[in-house]
C-alpha cells in the first residue's frame, strides 16, 4: 500500500526528542529513512550544524532523489524512522524495514524511531492517506526483539532506540 500521503510538513516530534535526550553530533552520517515529501526534518538536522544528512522515501521518489541501492554504499552513524513502522500493513514489509535500517548502519550505529500512535487501539486501517497502525509505542517493541537481531533496544516513552 502506497502511504506516500501520510507525511506531514511539521518538523517530526523525532527530531525534538532525540536532540532533548541526546542531541546531535555534527560529525555522524544521517539518513532519514521515510522521509515523506516534507524537508522539516532536513533543515532541522542541518540547523544543528550537520552535514552529512540523506533522504530516502520510497514513495516521495521525487523530493527524495536518494535510492536505496545508492545508499547501500555508505554505512550511517544514524538512522532515523519517524512515523514509519506505524504506516506500515503487514508485519513482513515492518520486518523487512527494520533489517534495512541495521544494514545501512554502521557496526556501531543507532536507529531512532518514532510512530504514530492513533487511537492506541491497535486496529490497523486505511485512512484517506494511507494506512495507520493505531498502535502504542511500547507494542513496536516485539518487531525489534523477536524478529531482528539488535545488540540492545530501549525505548524512551515515544523514542526507540536500537542500537547495531
Amino acid at each position: 500500500m502506497n502511504t506516500g500521503n501520510t507525511s506531514r510538513n511539521i518538523v517530526p516530534t523525532l527530531f525534538k526528542l532525540v536532540k532533548n535526550r541526546f542531541g546531535w553530533n555534527k560529525k555522524d552520517k544521517i539518513l532519514d529513512y521515510g522521509a515523506g515529501k516534507f524537508n522539516k526534518m532536513e533543515q532541522s538536522i542541518r540547523g544543528e550544524g550537520i552535514d552529512y544528512y540523506y533522504r530516502y522515501d520510497k514513495y516521495n521518489k521525487k523530493e527524495n532523489p536518494d535510492s536505496l541501492s545508492s545508499l547501500l554504499r555508505i554505512k550511517f552513524d544514524v538512522v532515523l524512522l519517524s512515523n514509519v513502522l506505524n504506516t506500515i500493513s503487514t508485519l513482513d514489509e515492518q520486518i523487512t524495514c527494520i533489517n534495512n535500517v541495521m544494514i545501512l548502519l554502521d557496526k556501531t550505529g543507532k536507529a531512532y524511531i518514532t510512530v504514530y500512535e492513533g487511537d492506541r487501539q491497535g486496529c490497523g486501517e486505511a485512512t484517506k492517506d494511507g494506512f495507520q497502525q493505531n498502535l502504542p509505542t511500547s507494542a513496536y517493541m516485539e518487531l525489534f526483539e523477536k524478529y531482528t537481531n539488535w545488540k540492545s533496544v530501549s525505548r524512551y516513552g515515544k523514542l526507540i532506540v536500537a542500537e547495531k
